[in-house]
């Protein structure tokens, strides 16, 4: 299932996406050059969902992806 990230900050993002993802569960996310890292749902509604990450991203991690989305 795809996902587009819309809001990205070291603590979590909100994608929206086709799928429907339930409160509280935990899904896998696959960012370009970090990898996978896992994150809990927060919310979701409208085609739209929050996660909070398990681990925040490190900081460069996090310098990459915002450079990389530029």
């Amino acid at each position: 299932m795809g996902a587009r990230i819309l809001n990205l900050s070291a603590e979590g993002l909100m994608a929206e996406s086709d799928g429907r993802f339930v409160t509280g569960s935990y899904v896998w996310i696959n960012l370009p050059d970090v990898g996978l890292i896992s994150a809990k749902v927060i919310w979701s509604r409208g085609g739209r969902v929050g996660a909070r990450f398990t681990a925040p991203l490190s900081g460069p991690d996090y310098r990459h992806l915002i450079a990389f989305a530029a």
